[in-house]
């Protein structure tokens, strides 16, 4: 029977169509079996040759793929792919140093240096606002802190308090720094809320309400906008030297003072109504959260007993929202602390390990830390000690510090040095006893392997707070000094030319200067 023959009768549905059917496909298999054998033994650079690109390893990967849609027909599609790859063996090797390749470009993409921006930083007149003992005096005194409000919300808000225990709010958005005009920066709304000296503030997530931490030994809770107090937290023995918020929460906050003492309040609960209005009691307590042995004394039996040092800094965390971080006046040493319990689940170790029967140099004893912050994306912490250095730790695996900040501009001798960072987590800025703010420039891992960084100059004594604006559509700081003086700073390249161009700007106006290298630590 003829092959014509049996193709009609399976088309037309005969006594032989599926054996028919059958026989026809096996040939046609044959077929694309021997054309793929002729091509195989064809020249390799014959198929490959009209789609090469002058680029070897862009070629290889292009001619592969050319070859696989030109020349392998469907049933053969798993014999295709394993002749070619015995064919063409460098074609993988080649695919994976362009995908290398691609990642080497990412890499350098993401790490281009935007320190250059820094350099039109200025601080013109109309940002400067001077600070003075009382509402009518004309002294000046000296300003303790200074927050932004949170990115959620209402944004450009900036709250400041003194040693005067008052607490002003500014609208630094609508601060007209286009302007040549000595008017200067004014409070929307300024109020006495202590008696004593403010230390700390910090806003609630809502940017509705801000607590406050006194040398009067208590905080309190207040309605920004309508300057009411709505309660007193008391409890502490001594000074409160920090507050913190607990990550997206409106209820919780953390206290530190400077009896040794961590505790942890809730609106909630705890409340005492009287004349006078709320006072509320803490939920919990942790005493003598950083102690020193060294500075231990006999008691009446002979025992030795730990004297509680000062806790000088706090920060709530992000990855998990019941630990706490705190630092002390003692050592360099970060903690971590659980709020619903009195235990420490976490220490790092010291920045410099020495061992305890050697004796300590005036350079290497342990002088304590000044500030703590936490990044946008709540993975490194950051502490200014007083050894003139900012440590870089891991916040999710605290330990040995990661990493080390320093500049020959950056001093830190006291208490009062501060740190703020950038909404995108590229740069930190840092106080100085020197009168300098010293911004530095971080990688993708907190780290400033390139030591770039700009110095910011407008104070004449100690620059001890700072802030950064939360809002990413523009580059503002606010900067306070022992001087008296509270700076806002923006990103403006004409008006930072300008001033520099005019003899009276340059003793009045604040600008900054880019430093590209520093001696190594």
């Amino acid at each position: 029977m003829a092959l014509s023959e049996v193709t009609l009768r399976a088309t037309n549905g005969g006594r032989g169509a599926p054996q028919a059917r059958q026989t026809t496909l096996f040939d046609a298999l044959g077929a694309a079996q021997r054309r793929h054998k002729r091509q195989r033994k064809a020249p390799e650079s014959g198929v490959n040759q009209e789609n090469t690109h002058p680029d070897s390893s862009h070629g290889c990967v292009e001619g592969i793929a050319v070859k696989r849609i030109r020349t392998t027909p469907a049933p053969c599609a798993q014999q295709t792919v394993r002749g070619a790859r015995r064919a063409a063996p460098f074609a993988l090797c080649s695919v994976h140093s362009a995908v290398r390749a691609r990642q080497r470009q990412v890499l350098v993409a993401s790490t281009v240096s935007t320190i250059a921006r820094l350099e039109s930083l200025v601080s013109p007149s109309t940002g400067v606002f001077r600070l003075q003992s009382g509402f009518e005096s004309q002294a000046s005194i000296l300003p303790l802190a200074c927050r932004y409000s949170n990115a959620s919300g209402a944004q450009g808000k900036l709250a400041l308090v003194d040693e005067g225990g008052i607490f002003s709010v500014f609208d630094t958005l609508s601060t007209n720094a286009n302007s040549t005009l000595d008017a200067g920066l004014q409070p929307v709304v300024r109020w006495q809320a202590h008696g004593s000296a403010i230390f700390d503030v910090g806003w609630r997530m809502d940017n509705t309400q801000a607590v406050t931490a006194s040398a009067d030994e208590t905080c309190r809770l207040w309605d920004v906008e309508r300057q009411l107090l709505l309660g007193t937290f008391a409890g502490h023995s001594q000074t409160v030297r920090s507050v913190s918020w607990r990550h997206a929460d409106i209820h919780c906050f953390t206290s530190a003072s400077r009896d040794g003492s961590i505790m942890m309040w809730d609106v909630r609960c705890n409340r005492t109504t009287a004349d006078s209005g709320h006072t509320f009691r803490p939920v919990n307590t942790v005493s003598h959260a950083h102690h020193s042995l060294g500075a231990s004394t006999k008691t009446l039996r002979g025992k030795r007993r730990a004297v509680g040092g000062s806790v000088t800094a706090i920060r709530h965390l992000q990855h998990n929202t019941n630990l706490v971080a705190s630092t002390g006046s003692t050592s360099e040493t970060v903690k971590y602390w659980d709020v619903r319990m009195r235990a420490a689940p976490r220490e790092s170790a010291l920045p410099t390990p020495v061992a305890s029967s050697q004796l300590l140099s005036p350079t290497q004893r342990s002088r304590g830390t000044s500030s703590l912050l936490l990044d946008p994306d709540g993975t490194r912490l950051y502490s200014a000690c007083n050894d003139s250095r900012v440590y870089v730790h891991n916040a999710l695996a605290l330990g040995q510090p990661i990493s080390r900040l320093a500049a020959p501009e950056f001093e830190c001798q006291s208490f009062s040095i501060g740190l703020a960072i950038s909404p995108c987590g590229r740069h930190l800025a840092a106080g100085s006893s020197s009168g300098s703010v010293v911004v530095w420039e971080l990688d993708r891992f907190g780290q400033n392997s390139g030591m770039r960084r700009a110095v910011l100059q407008g104070h004449a004594k100690e620059a001890g707070c700072v802030a950064w604006y939360p809002g990413g559509e523009r580059v503002q700081l606010a900067t306070c000094g022992d001087d008296g003086i509270l700076r806002v700073w923006e990103e403006n390249p004409r008006l930072a030319a300008a001033g520099r161009s005019d003899p009276m700007n340059r003793c009045s106006w604040g600008f900054s200067q880019v430093v590209a290298t520093a001696p190594s630590i």
